[in-house]
């Protein structure tokens, strides 16, 4: 049994995944990682990666690199989002991680995002043969797509996402409540063109912005994967949440159980898209998925 490795450098967090798949095709994970270095921290359209972020990304590749050796991987899938395919600068990116690890990244669009996005609920979660809807906020986009078993229907890429948010609206610390409201215009003009999700299908929320929040909700200690994953998420708990987020200074959401404190900044805006999208929508709840681009890679190239 050889042993993989999945890397997906998002806007906002790199997360690798590391594992194998037994003779009868049972995929055993070695290891999940998530690290948050902010890629698209202050990225526009057309814009450049700003040194910092770029310099972040590169360790974190060094420090995976590290342990893909460690492990005595054997392939290695890495894939790049929205900050990538939005930077002037991608290539030079690519060339500094390649250097430093030997590594090759390769730079997806956001229909490719958004077709793994469903995948990943396909094979992490059993809907049977119901129609559901995903979703995925990521730090500078938000991926829709609805389908039933392996058949997408409609997949969408809205150029909307949680540090996008951030940057745009919430300056203040805490978010003011003009600050607030003008967040909530903005995200639903940029998901206007979304396609539309019925309410009768199962809502489900992947990615770190719906796992932490249900992390939180779950007041973990320690985050659990295999609790989260599949756990539900109520609405009204999803605005308690923004509640508390507003009338908090960075400083002290940082100390909410359950979230990772490199999150703490972006939390409100992500959580503002997620309750924007149920609204829309008219979803009371949203199922959370632990799976996300990551696994439908190691299931697509691997398994």
């Amino acid at each position: 049994m050889s042993k993989n490795a999945v890397i997906d450098i998002g806007s906002n967090s790199i997360l690798m995944l590391i594992g194998e798949f037994d003779n009868t095709g049972t995929f055993k994970k070695l290891l999940d990682a998530d690290r948050v270095p902010r890629l698209g921290k202050g990225l526009k359209e057309g814009g450049r990666l700003n040194k910092a972020s770029f310099e972040a990304a590169v360790e974190v590749i060094r420090e995976y690199a590290a342990l893909i050796t460690d492990y005595d991987v054997e392939n290695v899938t890495a894939v790049g989002t929205m900050a990538m395919r939005k930077a002037g600068n991608s290539a030079d990116l690519i060339k500094a991680i390649k250097d430093e690890s030997e590594i090759d990244v390769e730079v997806i669009s956001g229909k490719e995002e958004a077709r793994l996005s469903f995948l990943s609920v396909y094979y992490g979660l059993d809907f049977s043969d119901e129609i559901f809807a995903a979703i995925d906020v990521g730090g500078g986009s938000t991926e829709f797509v609805t389908g039933r078993n392996r058949q997408i229907k409609e997949r969408f890429s809205a150029n909307t996402g949680a540090v996008q948010i951030l940057e745009d609206h919430y300056r203040s610390d805490p978010v003011t409540k003009k600050e607030f409201e003008n967040g909530i215009l903005d995200i639903n003009k940029r998901i206007q063109g979304s396609p539309l999700i019925q309410k009768e299908n199962k809502l489900v929320g992947i990615g770190g912005t719906i796992t932490n929040l249900a992390s939180i909700k779950l007041a973990l200690d320690d985050y659990d994967p295999d609790i989260v994953h599949n756990s539900i998420l109520n609405r009204d708990e999803l605005e308690g949440m923004i509640g508390v987020f507003m009338q908090s200074k960075i400083e002290e959401i940082k100390l909410i159980k359950g979230l990772q404190p490199d999150r703490a900044d972006v939390i409100l805006s992500g959580a503002s898209i997620v309750d924007a999208i149920m609204e829309k929508t008219g979803h009371e709840f949203i199922t959370v998925s632990d799976w996300g681009l990551r696994h439908a890679l190691m299931f697509e190239r691997y398994g």
